[in-house]
């Protein structure tokens, strides 16, 4: 009877560590937004995984070079990835690389006068500000993490990443909209635009560099 019920025993643990290795499949939230990701277990060293980020957040009042914007940031990206576990445990080192938008929305709608670049316009004058920025449609990423999705015992697995995702200069445009129709003013407003997207740029470009934490459940088949 007590080798039998180790038999039992050690074909549940047998059972269950397949289970968890191989491939598996994971689902988090953190900085990127929500993500999913598919794994597969190249050799005990090294897991192969491929997920998609959804991430789109508005933000009211962010002040860049004194005018305040409401700001919306949509990032939608697939990507592929190479997990390294040294110790062949949960503990890994990864790297990869991202494809798709990564993108700020910025309204400004200035309710008095307003300072743009060195000149002061109206609230008519402007009308409605509008800039973007775009990253591009490629980024990296290096990080590290705990994820046993396809190392442990367990076919649930606790799923922890922290990391960074690095990205190109943004390419920065901003305009008004449906103010002056006095094209000698258009044209100053339209002077100071081009220094103010310079500034704009500037401080966009502590984006290229945007963490990467997050956390889920990943689950071996």
């Amino acid at each position: 009877m007590k080798h039998a019920i180790l038999a039992a025993a050690a074909s549940a643990i047998a059972l269950s560590g397949a289970a968890s290795a191989g491939v598996g499949a994971d689902v988090s939230v953190g900085t990127p937004g929500v993500s999913g990701n598919v794994h597969m277990q190249f050799t005990p060293l090294i897991t192969l995984r491929a997920g998609v980020n959804f991430f789109d957040f508005e933000m009211e009042d962010q002040e860049f070079d004194d005018i305040s914007y409401d700001a919306e940031l949509g990032f939608t990206q697939v990507g592929g990835y190479v997990d390294l576990h040294p110790f062949m445990n949960g503990f890994n080192v990864s790297a990869g690389a991202l494809f798709g938008e990564r993108t700020i929305d910025l309204t400004a709608t200035p309710m008095m006068d307003i300072e743009i670049g060195d000149q002061t316009f109206t609230a008519q004058e402007v009308g409605v500000l509008r800039g973007a920025a775009d990253f591009g449609d490629m980024s990296y990423y290096a990080g590290i993490g705990w994820d046993s999705t396809t190392h442990g015992l367990s076919p649930i697995s606790f799923v922890v990443r922290a990391g960074v995702l690095m990205t190109d200069s943004p390419m920065v445009s901003l305009v008004n909209e449906g103010g002056t129709i006095d094209p000698l003013i258009q044209a100053e407003i339209n002077a100071e635009l081009a220094n103010e997207t310079a500034q704009l740029q500037t401080d966009l470009e502590d984006f290229e560099f945007f963490p990467m934490i997050s956390i889920g459940i990943g689950f071996g088949f």
